[in-house]
C-alpha cells in the first residue's frame, strides 16, 4: 500500500509538472499571437500608407504634366506675340 501511495504521488507530480508545462506553453503560444497581430497591424497599416503615397504621387504626376502643358501653351503664345511685335515693329 506505502508502495502505490509512493506511485500515487510520483504520477500527481508529474500530472502537476505537465500542467504547469502546458500552462507556460499556452501563455508563450499566447504572446506569440500577440506579436503576430501585432505585426500584421503594423503591415496593414504600411500597405494602407504606400496606397495613399501611390495615389498621392499619380496626382502631383498629373499636376505636373498639367503645368508643363500650360508652360509649352504660354511659350507658345509667347513666341507668337514676339514675332508679331516684329512684324508689327519693321512695317512702321
Amino acid at each position: 500500500m506505502f508502495s502505490v501511495r509512493n506511485e500515487a504521488a510520483a504520477t500527481l507530480t508529474l500530472v502537476l509538472k505537465a500542467q504547469t508545462i502546458a500552462a507556460q506553453s499556452d501563455k508563450r503560444q499566447r504572446q506569440f499571437d500577440k506579436s503576430i497581430d501585432d505585426w500584421k497591424r503594423k503591415v496593414t497599416d504600411l500597405q494602407a500608407e504606400l496606397e495613399q503615397s501611390q495615389r498621392e504621387s499619380r496626382d502631383h504626376a498629373a499636376e505636373v504634366y498639367k503645368q508643363r502643358s500650360q508652360m509649352d501653351d504660354n511659350n507658345d503664345l509667347m513666341e507668337s506675340l514676339k514675332r508679331e511685335n516684329k512684324n508689327l515693329a519693321g512695317t512702321k
